[in-house]
């Protein structure tokens, strides 16, 4: 009787053991599992997004070697200047006709080989130019910010020329395409000595050349241009996407003239990029958008329609 007693006793005893369990251990362990689950989720993606920063904050910069060879009557000066958080810009100068200067600014995952076609014919046509690697590019130092310190290498390019004797500071001017574009506008904004600015394919707003829906970009953790990429970049870099809008500031370059430029099948930035930053312009403007094209093959596809085009523009501006 004794033992089957104790046997009752611990059978009970077994029983809340069990009862206990299913009320409170299951739960909580439940709870664990679901939390470490989650920890695990927030630090793939995490990593995910990292990764796709990285790819942005640090492109595959695209091969131009040799192709200023092609180019014969393009004698160039090496130089150098300081840009904006200690970053050494390298450089070359051609010497032109006239002391009328342009400075070309390269896009994105380029470096300035990319503007020899421009730096070409603007050269042909009397101006001096400038180009330059744009930071955390080729021959460059510092880092790239999509913008927030270009606009202000930018202005130290401007700063440069006007220390040269063969450079007439009051008639200097930029181009850039794609990324240089908007850094161009912005840098312009910036700088009254920027006398014209030629927008080739450039954003109306930093947020516009990454996809912006949240559901897409958890949808492809690995896409460089989402916006959880984005939001990584701004972290890492310590850049606002909300402050880098040409559309916002393009206003302040009147009464000096802008001229916009876009292909309306472009894929990489929609054309309304373009349209945007032309109508938040002030007079005098130009928008020539340039039918089924793609991004930044206006001037391969327009030839000397676009040389003329580009050429005349920068003449009357700086009264060449």
């Amino acid at each position: 009787m004794l033992e089957f007693t104790r046997g009752v006793v611990l059978s009970r005893h077994q029983s809340k053991i069990r009862d206990g369990w299913r009320k409170h251990g299951r739960p909580r362990a439940i709870g664990a599992l679901a939390s470490t689950a989650i920890l695990l989720a927030c630090g793939l993606v995490a990593i995910l997004t990292w990764n796709a920063s990285d790819h942005v904050l640090h492109p595959p910069h695209v091969s131009y070697a040799g192709l200023i060879r092609r180019y014969r009557t393009l004698a160039s000066q090496a130089v150098t200047f300081d840009g904006a958080a200690g970053a050494l810009i390298s450089g070359r100068f051609f010497p032109g006709r006239t002391r009328a200067t342009i400075i070309l600014s390269h896009g994105y995952g380029a470096t300035q080989e990319q503007m020899l076609p421009w730096a070409a014919f603007l050269h042909q046509a009397g101006f001096s130019v400038l180009t330059y690697d744009m930071r955390g590019a080729g021959h460059s130092g510092g880092s790239i910010t999509l913008g927030a310190l270009e606009q202000r290498d930018l202005v130290s390019a401007v700063d440069y020329l006007v220390s040269r004797p063969d450079v007439d500071k009051d008639k200097i001017a930029a181009l850039g395409f794609s990324l240089g574009g908007a850094v161009s506008i912005m840098a312009g904004a910036l700088d009254r000595r920027i006398k014209a600015v030629v927008d080739d394919s450039g954003y109306a707003e930093l947020r516009h050349w990454f996809r912006s829906s949240l559901g897409e970009a958890l949808r492809h953790l690995t896409d460089p241009f989402s916006v959880l990429s984005l939001q990584m970049i701004e972290w890492r870099t310590g850049i606002d996407a909300d402050a880098l809008r040409p559309d916002a500031r393009i206003a302040r370059l009147s009464p000096r003239p802008v001229l916009i430029i876009q292909g309306t099948a472009d894929t990489t930035l929609p054309m309304s990029n373009s349209v945007e930053n032309y109508r938040a312009a002030r007079q005098p403007k130009e928008l020539w958008l340039v039918p089924g094209i793609d991004h930044g093959r206006a001037l391969q596809h327009e030839g000397a329609t676009y040389v003329r085009r580009v050429v005349n523009f920068f003449r009357r501006a700086l009264h060449v």
